[in-house]
């Protein structure tokens, strides 16, 4: 017989499940991890890595209390709550999609987990869930507490001695459904300050007198402010291309910051790639994708394909090479309806510049995904000075 090895000591003792944690992994996706205490909720959006996990966006049930919020934190309506306010502030860090990772523990239907999943569904990311887990509507609002508390106030010793925590708190627990609603719409109208244009160009476009940003690259004129980009582009879209843990070398020690590779697109015609670095992997992902925006650039997108010449805007209209460290990347025209013949990462970076159908080659360390961004980016903006 072989020697016998035993289980990590994490699998004995039931914290992780390493075959779950390998697929994930694998996947290469995002991940929500969310967590239900005796006293509050917690959700993290991760991206998993071998070395560890990278965390894209979180929240925390005591957000709500900022909201509005007075009733229970771990309640089924503050999960719901919690999971829309996170949805809308991880697709604003260009989380799109996720799965759902719950780790060893099992997962039960209507229960706050899948309030919480709800709730982020609803906020615009984009989850694989099935309807019939979902809890139902009156659950979510709190109608059904404010029911039961109604009638067990007949009995004034046992409804003192059910809700005494939160009635301690001066909250009546008649009043969840209407403390979902206030709740819920200071989530919806909750908004970013508005802009106050620093350059004579954001003015202009702020007074409506700047209506394109191919008005904007034919005068030669320079983004200085994101928010340009924001207002005449609304429908761009950004992804996360890579994040990673950078070290400098200072007199107290090393100083460790995260740096993130943001990619932005219309999937029309613009494209741009930025990078930032910060303390917080939040405040990274926010700087990139400012200087991304800044870095927004035409693509040329046409038909150059000898096989179609069908003149529609679905390829590009040349052979074009892009460059950057070890990576060269080259796009050949493609006919209708072939698709993009190139792996995911390159493959998502073209999608958002709005290529459709496209030959791609690559040479180099391809796995350093911002040197392929780059890479990216180079061949188009080589393609800016050429006219066809």
């Amino acid at each position: 017989m072989g020697d016998y090895v035993p289980m990590y000591r994490r699998r004995r003792s039931g914290a992780t499940n390493y075959g779950a944690r390998r697929k994930a992994i694998s996947s290469r996706g995002t991940l929500l991890a969310v967590r239900v205490s005796n006293k509050n909720v917690s959700a993290q959006f991760l991206s998993p890595t071998v070395t560890g996990d990278l965390v894209l966006a979180s929240a925390h049930s005591h957000a709500l209390r900022k909201l509005g919020w007075t009733g229970s934190l771990k309640s089924l309506p503050a999960c719901y709550l919690l999971g829309l306010w996170a949805g809308r502030n991880a697709k604003s860090k260009g989380v799109e999609s996720a799965f759902l990772y719950n780790g060893v523990a099992p997962f039960v239907k209507g229960s706050r987990i899948s309030a919480f999943v709800k709730g982020v569904i609803d906020g615009g990311v984009q989850i694989p869930f099935s309807e019939e887990a979902m809890p139902s509507e009156d659950r979510l609002k709190g109608e059904n507490i404010a029911k039961y508390a109604t009638e067990l106030a007949k009995d004034k010793e046992a409804y003192d001695k059910r809700f005494s925590g939160l009635l301690k708190k001066g909250f009546r627990p008649e009043d969840y459904a209407k403390n979902y609603t206030r709740t819920k719409d200071a989530i919806d109208d909750r908004e970013e300050a508005p802009w106050v244009p620093r350059t004579k160009l954001g003015k202009m476009v702020q007074e409506g007198k700047m209506t394109s940003l191919d008005e904007i690259f034919q005068l030669g004129l320079k983004l200085r402010e994101p928010e340009i980009v924001k207002t005449l582009v609304p429908d761009l879209k950004s992804e996360v291309v890579s994040v990673g843990i950078v070290q400098k070398q200072t007199d107290a020690g090393e100083l460790t910051r995260f740096g993130a590779v943001v990619a932005v697109g219309n999937g029309n015609g613009f494209f741009g790639v930025g990078k930032g670095k910060a303390a917080q992997m939040k405040s990274a992902i926010d700087k990139a994708t400012n200087d991304a925006l800044l870095n927004v650039i035409p693509v040329q997108i046409g038909c150059g394909s000898w096989e179609c010449r069908c003149g529609t805007k679905h390829s590009v209209p040349y052979r074009i090479v892009g460059k950057a460290g070890s990576v060269r990347v080259e796009l050949l025209p493609a006919p209708r309806s072939l698709g993009t013949v190139a792996g995911p990462a390159l493959a998502n970076l073209l999608a958002l510049a709005g290529i459709k159908d496209v030959w791609a080659r690559t040479f180099g360390s391809t796995d350093t995904l911002s040197s392929l961004a780059n890479a990216v980016y180079d061949a188009f903006s080589k393609s800016r000075g050429l006219n066809v």
